[in-house]
């Protein structure tokens, strides 16, 4: 006769979430409190970290609205900046290289360097690249201020200070890996985050997005060039049409250029959700 049919019960909880958790990026654990008599239930999230025990004296009919009544109380509310990200993007979380894919119609690229070539080799073409991206962010966010978000890989979901969001892009059981995102808000100016750019030029980092702060225009830089993503078709036509010289050569602009290289494995089509 199974003696513990409450930690049953809290195992079976546990185990109706994992996979939502996993793309949300908390990591359940359960172990015997140190009187050996209750259950100690832990989730740990991004800059966050909640614990419960279930006593014996719990009964097992009660033990899921218990942890649910707690799951609500204990998962911090989702932020300003990820409800704007819901209410402009829906289709796509903020993984930048997704975005093309989602919205088509919104999207358009420019290519960093002449005939499409994609790493400066001198000086002189690190300046057409940083000329080339500043040009459009000044068109699109010139007078203004913006969000510009980068992203660190890690294989825990502890992502340190600065943090906006966590993205899990590997949902593996054993060896999850996360992208944590970090949103840094700062007044446009031509040449503000020359530096990054450039890093960004060399492959030294990526998913990299400079928004609006409403989130309705992205431009995301990468190794080779630029997506822009634009509130309207007509918008990103408008766009486009400004600098046919920096297109790509296959379907005017509007395919995916140099072939890529392979991107981590994302989950889900849309922004991680809450619990």
């Amino acid at each position: 006769m199974n003696e513990r049919p409450w930690a049953d019960a809290a195992c079976q909880w546990v185990q109706e979430h994992q996979d939502r958790w996993l793309r949300q990026a908390i990591v359940p654990a359960l172990h015997s409190a140190t009187t050996g008599t209750a259950l100690v239930v832990e989730l740990t999230g991004p800059a966050w970290r909640a614990r419960t025990e279930l006593r014996p004296d719990l009964a097992a009919e009660d033990v899921r609205g218990h942890l649910d009544d707690w799951l609500r109380e204990s998962v911090p509310p989702v932020s300003d900046l990820s409800r704007r990200w819901d209410r402009q993007w829906d289709r796509c979380g903020p993984e930048a290289h997704r975005l093309k894919h989602a919205y088509p119609e919104r999207w358009v690229r420019f290519h960093s360097l002449p005939e499409s070539k994609r790493y400066p080799g001198t000086e002189d073409e690190y300046a057409i690249a940083l000329h080339r991206y500043n040009a459009v962010l000044d068109e699109l966010f010139a007078g203004g201020e913006v969000y510009v978000i980068t992203m660190r890989w890690r294989e825990d979901p502890e992502p340190g200070t600065g943090h906006w969001t966590t993205i899990c892009v590997d949902p593996d059981l054993d060896y999850p890996s996360y992208w944590h995102l970090y949103a840094k808000r700062i007044p446009w100016t031509n040449g503000a985050i020359d530096t990054l750019l450039r890093e960004v030029a060399d492959d030294a980092e990526a998913n990299v997005m400079i928004t609006d702060l409403d989130l309705r225009r992205i431009h995301h830089p990468y190794d080779g060039g630029a997506d822009v993503l634009l509130p309207t078709t007509d918008e990103r036509d408008a766009l486009r049409a400004r600098h046919p010289d920096w297109l790509g050569s296959q379907e005017g602009g509007y395919s995916s250029g140099f072939g890529g290289r392979t991107c981590l494995r994302s989950v889900g089509s849309a922004a991680p959700t809450r619990p």
